[in-house]
């Protein structure tokens, strides 16, 4: 413990701050590993020194005073408080009384976001919050996040989830009671939503959302087993409520690539939104295409690739998906009474 924290006493002590070591580590020891800025905040309160601490992404240090403390991986994926100056343009490291610098790839590498700001006096340096959006998106190993205003608001409960953002004021809403295992959320572009409503179960799945504008939004009582879910080009995903989808389910409002007419270069294979009504059941390895509806109370059968737009209570099959069945409905639960 003495060992991360030393840097930061011996901060204090070299501006003549009369502390206590053993008062200090005690203070540390009372926090979880791993240790975060938050975790001398208390010190620093006792000494009558306001702290100003931050959550923000690499792309904003630009907009920070001259001399900040932070945290970085050491080489060892530890964690090294640094005390950081500014000087035209290029910073300046101090780690373990070493100096060093870092070009913006290994300085991202090792960015985990939280900041003290404070000048060579040890008071709070103060920054206008019009300049510094906060950022709620809490940095830790499965969290990139590059830009400003970007926001997570968790009502239910994540578990293994990979956050990998580059861009402005993205927003991602876990609404009560869900429960998301083992997704990744990968968003490049600004103004970008992810929504998953209430009681909503989500697991093994991929959300992409690119461009901007995009949209993806889940249902309430919605569930998806395995997937890859990608809103790109200012297009929109919208799933209705009570929807269940099975494993390795493809929905995509765009190609990716451009098909171009030969003689005019034109694009012939625009983007566009999905909309999939309540109560629609999505069986495994099926894709779902842009420009398609997808009326309630229908069913994908296994393997299917929709293109086209599918009425309600009626099953689809095939490649591409064609209608084999019409008034029917579904139910999660299995009915073993035939008559």
């Amino acid at each position: 413990m003495i060992e991360k924290v030393e840097f930061i006493f011996d901060y204090l002590t070299a501006k003549n701050i009369k502390i206590s070591e053993n008062l200090f580590n005690d203070d540390f020891k009372s926090y979880s590993t791993p240790l975060t800025l938050f975790s001398f905040k208390e010190t620093l309160d006792n000494l009558k020194i306001k702290s100003s601490i931050l959550n923000i992404p690499l792309n904003e240090i630009t907009l920070l005073p001259g001399k900040f403390v932070t945290i970085l991986r050491n080489n060892s994926s530890e964690f090294s408080f640094v005390y950081v100056k500014m000087y035209k343009g290029k910073y300046s490291f101090k780690m373990e009384n070493m100096i060093f610098n870092l070009d913006e790839n290994q300085l991202e590498e090792r960015w985990l976001g939280q900041v003290l700001l404070i000048n060579e006096k040890l008071k709070a340096s103060s920054i206008e919050n019009k300049m510094l959006p906060k950022c709620s998106i809490l940095p830790n190993k499965n969290t990139k996040v590059i830009g400003f205003g970007n926001s997570l608001i968790i009502k239910g409960s994540l578990n293994e989830i990979f956050i990998n953002i580059i861009g402005n004021n993205n927003e991602i809403i876990f609404k009560k009671n869900t429960e998301v295992f083992n997704c990744y959320l990968y968003f490049r572009g600004n103004n970008n939503r992810l929504e998953i409503g209430k009681n909503c179960r989500i697991k093994n799945t991929s959300f992409r959302l690119e461009d901007s504008n995009s949209i993806i939004k889940f249902g309430k009582f919605s569930t998806i087993e395995s997937g890859n879910i990608s809103a790109t080009e200012s297009k929109k995903i919208i799933v209705g409520k009570n929807c269940m989808f099975s494993n390795n389910i493809s929905i995509l409002t765009s190609d990716s690539h451009s098909i171009l007419d030969a003689a005019s270069k034109k694009r012939l294979n625009p983007a566009g939104d999905i909309i999939i009504d309540s109560h629609v059941w999505i069986n495994r390895n099926t894709s779902i295409l842009k420009n398609v509806s997808v009326g309630c109370s229908s069913i994908i059968s296994t393997g299917s690739i929709v293109t086209k737009n599918v009425p309600s209570n009626a099953i689809v099959a095939g490649v591409p998906a064609k209608v084999i069945k019409t008034n029917v409905s579904w139910s999660r639960q299995l009915i073993k009474d035939f008559t």
